[in-house]
């Protein structure tokens, strides 16, 4: 059985939300983003290099694993 929460839980978490140091954490998350992100988006660019541009010995299988590996690790 699904219920909403109770009032008073859900002012709770609005009022952490309010006090929470918003700027340092989303500085915080960007940078763990950023991180993880980076291989993705260097191994799509390179994959879809390779596809526009065949290349003679082009492993597109090693981006891949990469972006594989990334999605692994926990967050």
């Amino acid at each position: 059985m699904l219920c909403a929460t109770a009032p008073h839980l859900g002012q709770g978490a609005a009022q952490a939300m309010e006090d929470a140091p918003l700027e340092q954490l989303m500085q915080a998350f960007m940078q763990r983003r950023y991180e993880r992100s980076k291989p993705i988006f260097e191994a799509s660019l390179q994959v879809g290099e390779w596809e526009q541009h065949p290349t003679p010995g082009a492993d597109p299988a090693g981006p891949m694993a990469r972006m594989v590996e990334v999605f692994a690790r926990p967050i």
